[in-house]
């Protein structure tokens, strides 16, 4: 927790050179403090220090970028294949049949 300490101490006392520092660790041990940290980096901006709130965001997309790609790599790995279901064949033969038989003898006798 020594990371998250460090880093509401520097936010408090606009040390952001500490922030910098310390945000990568705070954002891998807590991925709900991206959030924090580009609040940050806005204050940043307020106070006159761009080139630090450019860190604190570099450092935020950098942790993302690994966010996104954890996620879709997991996507992958959880994904269910369906089947695939394929149509029986058309063909241009008739599919009934009428079956030719020849007379019974029972018939042969009614018929004479």
């Amino acid at each position: 927790m020594l990371d998250w300490s460090e880093a509401h101490l520097a936010a408090a006392t606009g040390d952001f050179e500490i922030l910098r520092l310390v945000a990568p660790a705070v954002i891998r041990r807590d991925g709900e403090m991206v959030g924090w940290v580009t609040d940050q980096a806005e204050l940043a901006v307020d106070a006159g220090r761009p080139s630090f709130a450019i860190e604190l965001l570099e450092v935020v997309l950098t942790e993302e970028k690994f966010y996104h790609r954890a996620c879709k790599i997991l996507q992958e790995l959880t994904l269910v294949v369906e089947p695939e279901v394929t149509e029986p064949e058309v063909t241009d033969q008739p599919t009934d049949c009428l079956l030719y038989t020849s007379p019974s003898p029972r018939d042969r006798q009614k018929s004479r």
